[in-house]
């Protein structure tokens, strides 16, 4: 049988985050592994994990985009989906202790989700999916964490008993209305406070201008198994001009349907 070839994609060697350097390419090899069998597509992809373990550093980002909040984000995606085998807990829990005390000790005006508050509340979402026990004292901290980042939230959109130290007046941007108005709803999943996130969220809707990203329009289409429109919006994403990660695993969707929901990470 003739082997399938994939396109090696150009991986910057300056980055090791999850939207544009090692750690997104890594998820994209994986999955070219598990379409086919092949060891050769595993190695590149452990390669560069382990390219990534050996740069965090103290000097390394917290955002989602390029650092901390995405690299442990998407290792949990890993285990979580058998990508690789469970390793020494220490990894994580030596990250959770550092990015928590990020949240919950920082002042936080950039709430979006590639750069600010979101990514962390992410980072705290991808843990919790991977952990076993919903009632294990790890989850529920981390539960605790992810209320108190959803009540900066709250806060920020001037929801009555909720107070912050920024300016509720400053207007926010499109995208990050778009970045909270998709966190609001993954947080309905996990079910914490449904009523009050359905609350702000109407808040969102009603200032009308939450802009929703290709990777939101792919998960509302997947969730509402709105399978044209969920090919027409990976179409757009594998047709994108820059040589991303996003970019190679949509071109990797469309030659395979099956693969898990990669889309969630970005």
């Amino acid at each position: 049988m003739q082997k399938t070839v994939y396109p090696s994609p150009l991986v910057q060697t300056d980055s090791i985050g999850l939207f544009s350097g090692k750690m997104g390419f890594a998820v994209y090899w994986f999955h070219c592994s598990r379409i086919n069998s092949d060891c050769e597509f595993e190695e590149k992809a452990l390669n560069l994990i382990n390219d990534v373990k050996a740069a965090i550093c103290k000097t390394t980002v917290i955002n989602y985009a390029e650092g901390l909040s995405g690299i442990v984000s998407t290792f949990s995606y890993l285990l979580r989906e058998s990508f690789i085998k469970p390793f020494d807990e220490y990894f994580f829990t030596r990250f959770d202790a550092y990015l928590i005390n990020q949240l919950c000790y920082k002042n936080h005006i950039d709430l979006s989700r590639s750069t600010g508050l979101i990514g962390i509340g992410y980072y705290l979402l991808n843990r919790i999916k991977y952990m076993p026990a919903n009632k294990s004292m790890a989850s529920l901290k981390m539960r605790h964490i992810l209320l108190l980042a959803q009540d900066i939230l709250f806060a920020r959109l001037g929801m009555n008993g909720y107070t912050y130290p920024f300016k509720n007046s400053e207007t926010l941007p499109a995208s990050v209305m778009g970045d909270i108005k998709r966190f609001l709803k993954d947080m309905l999943k996990l079910g914490l406070c449904p009523e009050l996130t359905l609350k702000a969220i109407t808040i969102v809707d009603k200032l009308g201008y939450a802009e929703k990203t290709v990777f939101e329009k792919l998960e509302d289409a997947y969730n509402e198994k709105n399978i044209q429109v969920f090919r027409h919006h990976m179409e757009k994403l594998a047709e994108s001009p820059e040589d991303s990660p996003a970019k190679q695993l949509a071109i990797l969707q469309m030659q395979d349907m099956s693969l898990p929901a990669w889309w969630e990470l970005f």
